[in-house]
């Protein structure tokens, strides 16, 4: 394995510990990120503080911590000691930076498949003719470009007029990253 920091701000440091590929070539690369740690810490903590806070409200009689045992108190110690580790496997030639680089992309392209579904309401449909199927393939396909230069335009005139927020989410509330739905 190897160890290497990748990026290390004054709010977040990424390390990263990689493997030797496996029989079939795909490595495993762990990054542990400061910034992650925080996040699951403080996710762990709210749903104790919840878990806690149900039981007591179901019966004053219940015991409000369940670490009775060994067993149960080393489980979450060693649940805290994996805070902000997370394992992305890949079989490419990438360095581990780039291949966490192209993980932190994919909600862009989550985001445009929810467009897709939502927005666009692809639904199934039953076509028997490749021809139909191709144009219809295609015609989502313009739909969802049409929408994503949409997006496109408006935050790069946001930018261009130096306009960091627009107030255009329910309740008057801004968004810097306006979107169709938004």
């Amino acid at each position: 394995m190897t160890l290497k920091i990748h990026a290390k701000k004054a709010s977040s440091t990424i390390i990263t510990y990689e493997s030797k590929p496996d029989k079939k070539g795909f490595r495993t690369i762990f990054v542990l990120s400061s910034s992650k740690r925080q996040e699951d810490e403080r996710r762990r903590q709210k749903r104790i503080a919840k878990a806690l806070s149900e039981l007591k409200a179901l019966s004053p009689k219940l015991n409000a911590y369940h670490l009775k045992t060994k067993k149960e108190i080393q489980a979450v110690v060693e649940a805290s000691k994996t805070d902000g580790i997370f394992p992305l496997v890949t079989n490419t030639d990438l360095k581990a930076s780039d291949v966490l680089r192209k993980y932190k992309s994919q909600p862009f392209l989550e985001k445009r498949m929810y467009t897709k579904k939502t927005v666009l309401e692809v639904a199934p449909v039953f076509l028997k003719k490749e021809k139909r199927i191709e144009a219809m393939l295609f015609l989502y396909f313009a739909a969802l470009m049409v929408v994503s230069l949409i997006e496109l335009k408006i935050r790069m005139n946001m930018k261009k007029e130096a306009i960091e927020k627009l107030s255009i989410l329910p309740q008057g509330m801004n968004t810097k990253k306006p979107t169709w739905k938004a």
